[in-house]
């Protein structure tokens, strides 16, 4: 039955089988192998995954409750280390759904246990410094950021978050790193950076560059124009936090 009704989630990929699939392994789980239960498990995760994805924000604390349930399990462990794409996730869903406390005990818990990069210290040092940017704590945010020496994406998430950070800080700075970032993202090559991704960029920093635009601050108008383009915006990296600092705006004209 669990076997069965994975199948039908993979080809099906409705609530009900999900449902089903989930309350088997939740009762059954003992009886299967660890690879098998821990690919199952994953199954269940994907599902989520594509339901929060496709816009369903109610899926994200169901998917956040599976990954506790299967780290709890063991199912995400990998000898006893976490792949730093797991690390990842589990930091940027407990941070979304406000489980500050959590997070951080999970990251000082984790930091020595981060595998499949070749600098898990980066890796610590961004998600740590996330933590702090998520709690308005932004000169520590700073501080945290890693030297950007590891692999490309962590590269980019560095450099996103700096501007972040510059622009709540209204730091002087943030003029010239965003025309820095525009010039690095140019000389990535497409095999690097695919034509997609380097789209959803240049996005974030054109919109970046009007919001922190002096005028935009004065003009209600136009703020509400810039929240509609980025709402029609079909690529759009950092989508969500655009849309906050033009609202935060927005209320105090």
């Amino acid at each position: 039955a669990l076997y069965y009704h994975a199948l039908q989630l993979l080809k099906k990929d409705t609530e009900t089988t999900f449902q089903e699939l989930h309350q088997l392994l939740e009762v059954h789980q003992d009886i299967l192998t660890d690879d098998n239960r821990k690919a199952l498990s994953a199954i269940c995760r994907n599902f989520c995954v594509r339901r929060y994805n496709s816009g369903q924000e109610a899926y994200l604390q169901i998917l956040y409750d599976l990954y506790l349930t299967h780290l709890k399990n063991g199912d995400l462990y990998h000898e006893n280390c976490l792949l730093a794409s797991t690390f990842r996730n589990l930091v940027t869903m407990g941070l979304h759904l406000k489980q500050y406390d959590w997070v951080n005990q999970f990251i000082q818990d984790h930091q020595h246990r981060i595998t499949g990069t070749r600098h898990p210290h980066e890796v610590y040092q961004l998600n740590l410094a996330n933590y702090y940017f998520a709690l308005a704590r932004y000169e520590e945010a700073l501080k945290h950021l890693p030297n950007q020496q590891g692999d490309l994406y962590y590269k980019l998430a560095t450099k996103r978050l700096e501007l972040k950070i510059y622009y709540e800080t209204k730091s002087p700075l943030l003029s010239s790193r965003i025309d820095a970032f525009k010039v690095y993202i140019f000389r990535i090559s497409k095999t690097l950076l695919p034509e997609l991704k380097r789209e959803g960029y240049n996005n974030f920093i054109d919109f970046l560059k009007r919001i922190y635009s002096p005028k935009t601050y004065w003009d209600k108008d136009r703020v509400h124009k810039l929240l509609k383009e980025v709402e029609e915006c079909k690529v759009l990296v950092e989508k969500e936090w655009l849309r906050k600092k033009l609202q935060e705006i927005s209320e105090k004209i």
